[in-house]
């Protein structure tokens, strides 16, 4: 595919990926990131990503305004040692998901699908896991 990855399912691995990392930086050092040279199956994926999800969300369910400004040290194989707001982590983490999203609907495209998707189509053919679905639109029946 001429988008992002080879496919739909190698798309998904590095949103799930960014938000492991990320989770484990801003919230939880313990929680286990993948290698991003060895990025897990879509079947893990979709088995682990409900749990992140509600990590997250118990997060930030759970953050004041002080964890939110709070800076999070972190270690980029980018720029090296560097520091963001929790904030933009969390801005950054929704901006990643959605950049890779949309190189999906670019896949789904060259496969000759001749209107683009939404999110709730690429849920309803099992694209995207219920509750990160849910978490994005949750006003949405899902079931």
């Amino acid at each position: 595919m001429n988008v992002s990855d080879e496919s739909i399912a190698k798309t998904l691995t590095p949103i799930y990926f960014g938000d492991a990392i990320w989770y484990s930086r801003i919230a939880d050092s313990s929680y286990p990131v993948p290698s991003h040279d060895a990025l897990p199956s879509l079947d893990f994926v979709v088995e682990e990503w409900p749990r992140l999800q509600a990590r997250w969300e118990a997060w930030a369910d759970a953050a004041t305004d002080a964890e939110i400004a709070r800076q999070v040290p972190c270690k980029s194989r980018f720029v090296g040692d560097a520091g963001l707001p929790a904030w933009q982590i969390v801005m950054h983490v929704v901006n990643h998901g959605t950049l890779h999203r949309g190189q999906i609907v670019g896949m789904l495209r060259q496969l000759g699908a001749a209107e683009a998707y939404d999110l709730s189509d690429l849920f309803a053919a099992g694209a995207i896991p219920v509750p990160f679905f849910e978490f994005f639109f949750p006003d949405t029946p899902t079931n």
